[in-house]
């Protein structure tokens, strides 16, 4: 039988089952991002074996301490993990590499970092990007019905939601609005590109990128005209991006598109 989460009762012999909150990060993501400074500080994006990290951070391998470390930088995306047992390895992700480097894109990195934990996302997008006074959140936490904390940890869940929301500067803005028909790439069904699930990173939420946006335009045939509002310089990556996601929105741009004859067009592509 499972005893896990179970303690004793002094003076009984009836076990009394101990209510356990769901798994949140145990430290803020500015923290979090410190941690992973240090790893890269000594590996850079090379796995390395998991008691190499233990010592990195000052813990010894099989702590619970260090195994909630390890799941936090987890959760904000900062730490790819690879193997099992013996041979996994740990590596700094790609985004986390890129914060610490303070790359341009840096900011909107620590963003989007801020809001991969779960349970971070839901909380701030219930809210509409207004966290309300503790005590409001409190209540929310401990009588949610899919997600009900324990009142042990619900203080330090907060602490560390608020820390992350402000080190991130998030905002209102900040909130992926409801999806509607339309805003997922491919073929407009909701949750399918291309008869595969959205990747990851195309939401339709622009970044903070103040000062760098540019308006483009560019005359189409019949008279109309297209507005781009990109990033501006533009990496020959991110316009190569660009440009395949311009492609993925084909079919939902040209759908239902009438012609001179009055026939319309969409579903496939025509002949040239």
């Amino acid at each position: 039988m499972d005893n896990e989460g179970t303690e004793p009762v002094q003076g009984d012999n009836i076990k009394l089952k101990r209510k356990r909150s769901p798994n949140f990060p145990c430290i803020s993501l500015e923290a979090a991002i410190e941690r992973g400074r240090k790893l890269y500080e000594r590996a850079q994006t090379h796995p390395v074996p998991v008691g190499f990290v233990a010592g990195v951070w000052g813990y010894k391998e099989k702590s619970s301490s260090f195994i909630t470390m390890i799941g936090a930088l987890n959760a904000f995306g900062l730490i790819i993990a690879e193997g099992t047992g013996d041979k996994r390895k740990i590596a700094i992700s790609r985004p986390c590499e890129r914060i610490v480097r303070k790359a341009p894109d840096a900011d909107r990195l620590v963003s989007e970092a801020a809001l991969q934990p779960r349970l971070f996302r839901e909380v701030w997008e219930k809210y509409g990007g207004k966290l309300p006074h503790d005590e409001v959140l409190k209540q929310h936490l401990l009588w949610n019905e899919e997600d009900t904390f324990n009142e042990k940890s619900i203080e330090t869940f907060i602490a560390n939601l608020r820390e992350t929301i402000t080190f991130a500067k998030l905002g209102e803005s900040d909130i992926i609005p409801p999806e509607k028909e339309g805003d997922r790439l491919g073929d407009g069904k909701q949750g399918e590109h291309n008869g595969q699930e959205k990747p990851p990173g195309l939401l339709l939420k622009p970044p903070q990128l103040e000062g760098r946006m540019k308006n483009f335009t560019f005359p189409l045939i019949g008279g109309d005209v297209a507005t781009l509002q990109v990033p501006h310089p533009m990496s020959d990556e991110n316009f190569n991006a660009l440009k395949a996601i311009i492609d993925a929105f084909k079919t939902s741009l040209t759908s239902g598109h009438v012609t001179d004859q009055g026939s319309e067009k969409g579903g496939q592509s025509q002949g040239i």
